[in-house]
């Protein structure tokens, strides 16, 4: 910012140089004639201070964020032989025979109704599922909302472009994998 300054004044910024109040008034660089300079960096800084924070808040927000799993536990299925749709009594025989073959846990109610704990997982013991991936997609989603809200001014930014580049690539991994995450995971239960 300093850099625009002494330029709309005609002289040449050196960084290595500790400025006093008495340099910059010596050089006739504090003048009213510079207001609309000093506007347009405060503007400059300004928005450059937002755009720092709202990284410092993603960069909490992806530190914070994670997972929520629960234990799942397959629903039970009821399977009534008498009342299933079968072209002959040897079909309901042979389905009701493969069934009690496969079920060593299944139980025999009233003649006919056998009770089991049929799943896709049978040789694993505990499973889990992810049950908050639609809150995390929309919270990703916001965020890459804000990301290119302010990708105008970021891009004029060198120093900052990498970092919204950063957090674009991250993002949408994070969303590709969530979404391939829940899709597998429906598929699995239903």
């Amino acid at each position: 910012q300093w850099k625009l300054l002494f330029r709309a004044n005609g002289h040449e910024y050196d960084p290595q140089h500790n400025y006093r109040i008495q340099d910059l008034i010596d050089l006739n660089i504090l003048q009213i004639e510079n207001q609309d300079v000093f506007i347009q960096i405060h503007k400059q800084a300004t928005r450059e201070q937002k755009l720092k924070d709202k990284l410092m808040n993603m960069q909490t927000w992806l530190s914070e964020l994670h997972y929520r799993m629960a234990k799942y536990k397959p629903p039970l299925k009821i399977t009534t032989v008498r009342n299933r749709i079968t072209s002959s009594y040897r079909q309901r025989l042979s389905r009701y025979r493969e069934l009690r073959a496969r079920t060593p846990t299944a139980r025999k109610t009233p003649t006919e109704v056998i009770v089991t704990t049929e799943s896709s997982i049978e040789t694993i013991e505990e499973a889990y599922i992810m049950i908050n991936s639609q809150e995390i997609l929309r919270l990703i989603e916001d965020r890459l909302l804000l990301l290119y809200s302010n990708e105008p001014f970021h891009s004029n930014m060198d120093n900052r472009r990498d970092q919204f580049q950063q957090y674009y690539r991250l993002f949408d991994n994070v969303k590709e994998m969530t979404q391939l995450w829940f899709e597998t995971q429906n598929r699995w239960i239903f």
